[in-house]
């Protein structure tokens, strides 16, 4: 369990570990009682009392104070075979744990393992086999384990035994270094050695080659990572990155620059399409590096709650063909609804009307009659309707620079918020350069952008969001 502790807050709950205890009669054993607020963090000062319902089978130690960690120890002692409960009281708060008390002698304490080797940041097994003088297995016997260096290797507290007399103990790594680990039942203990080591990233793996969107469309890649063994490798930050040209000129944007690998060694990015156009990515960590080629298709762009109109042409031996029924089926009309059938005018042409209703993405699939032909048509559907510039063109001196503004609008007029604004340079990077190159709409569906005047001449930008964008023109006096 991992909490945080603090001083104040509402006590809440007891939380017991373990959840159940299971002791050899005449012998004793522990319970660890930790005090949580309305956060679940733990409390420190806290008084916990202690009650055993059966005084003949189990005694327990009256009260504890939670020390600074937010935890109390309870010593039970075992008089007599059978159940017993507990019950932990601190304030109104209560929690119970169950007791059995055993009488059975445990003869033999077996370790799967004498020696163990863990990864940093992973965890490793070992498990122990409890025996009674028969060689017959004990179950629903707590096992208790302890590490000698908590700082290198933590080990699970207290486990029972299951129906084979086995209980099976996770060991993490936390630093690397060797330590040892005990487990004892009653007057029984064994021992095991655990060294962690340290994994040394020295490999980059991305699952995609080259990555293909398209307009405001999100494609995700997975990157792992790994030791020069071929291990895979946890908790290891990865960073994305973009070329400085793209970074001036974005077609792509990066959900999070920046992802922890898994348990399994792999960390997930999330990529949207802004422009038609080519991307290099690069993954890192520490100096070891991998390229990913994104390209971003240009899209049909409808938004939510307007339409757009597609034609389709029917030609027959070159030539216009009339009277031709057309049917259009739409892959998802939760996104997209689309004119259900057109027949083909003296043009051979036929107009079909799509309307965006919520953003994602969809096909139209147009087939003839005799279904002796179709076509498919990817369609994107975005929130943003409308955008608008605080400013047309702009006129400013090299070596000073002005903000302008950009706000993203609905088909209702309604801020679109939270959605990612890109600014780029069309002509003229010697005359001027533009701060950030991507920005997020705020409350209002409004995010700014700094132009720097750099020499005298003009330049061309462009400001947008994906799918759809205005252009202004820069002039830089002297």
């Amino acid at each position: 369990m991992s909490v945080s502790v603090v001083s104040g807050g509402v006590l809440t709950s007891l939380d017991i570990e373990p959840d159940k205890l299971s002791i050899i009669l005449s012998y004793s054993g522990t319970a660890t009682v930790t005090a949580l607020d309305q956060d679940n963090n733990s409390m420190t000062g806290i008084d916990i009392a202690a009650t055993s319902d059966d005084t003949n089978i189990i005694t327990v130690d009256n009260s504890q104070t939670t020390n600074a960690d937010g935890q109390a120890f309870f010593s039970i002692h075992s008089l007599s075979a059978g159940s017993a409960t507990i019950d932990f009281t601190a304030d109104s708060i209560s929690n119970t744990l169950p007791v059995s008390v055993l009488n059975t002698v445990p003869s033999s304490l077996t370790l799967s393992k004498k020696k163990l080797n863990v990864y940093l940041g992973q965890t490793g097994t070992i498990t122990a086999t409890v025996l009674d003088q028969n060689n017959s297995a004990i179950s629903d016997i707590t096992v208790e384990a302890t590490s000698s260096d908590t700082g290198i290797a933590t080990i699970n507290q207290n486990k029972a035994t299951d129906d084979d007399g086995k209980a099976s103990f996770g060991i993490t790594g936390k630093s690397e270094g060797e330590t040892e680990v005990a487990l004892s039942v009653g007057t029984l203990t064994a021992s095991a050695s655990v060294t962690v080591i340290e994994l040394i990233p020295s490999s980059i793996l991305i699952d995609e080659s080259l990555l293909k969107l398209s307009q405001c469309e999100s494609g995700s890649v997975t990157v792992s990572v790994f030791d020069d063994t071929g291990v895979p490798i946890p908790d290891v930050t990865v960073n994305a990155s973009v070329s400085k040209k793209e970074s001036q000129h974005p077609h792509i944007h990066i959900d999070n620059a920046s992802v922890v690998t898994d348990e399994s060694g792999e960390s997930s990015f999330f990529i949207i399409g802004l422009r038609k156009g080519g991307a290099s990515l690069t993954f890192s960590v520490d100096t070891i590096r991998k390229k990913l080629k994104v390209r971003v298709n240009k899209a049909r762009i409808v938004s939510v709650e307007t339409t757009d109109s597609i034609t389709i042409k029917v030609l027959q031996g070159g030539k216009p063909k009339s009277g031709v029924t057309i049917t259009a089926e739409s892959s998802d009309t939760d996104v997209v609804l689309v004119t259900r059938q057109k027949k083909t005018n003296a043009k051979g042409e036929a107009k079909f009307t799509i309307t965006g209703v919520e953003e994602g993405s969809a096909t139209i699939t147009f087939t003839t009659s005799t279904g002796s032909s179709s076509l498919k048509e990817n369609i994107t559907v975005i929130k943003t309707a409308q955008l608008e510039l605080s400013e047309n063109d702009l006129s400013i001196s090299a070596g000073t620079s002005q903000s302008i503004t950009v706000t993203a609008s609905d088909a209702n007029s309604d801020p679109v918020t939270n959605t990612t604004v890109y600014a780029t340079i069309v002509s003229g990077e010697k005359n001027v350069d533009v701060t950030p190159s991507e920005q997020t709409t705020d409350e209002n569906g409004s995010a700014s952008f700094t132009i720097n005047g750099i020499r005298a001449g003009n330049a061309r930008l462009e400001i947008g969001v994906c799918g759809m964008s205005e252009k202004i023109t820069v002039k830089v006096l002297p």
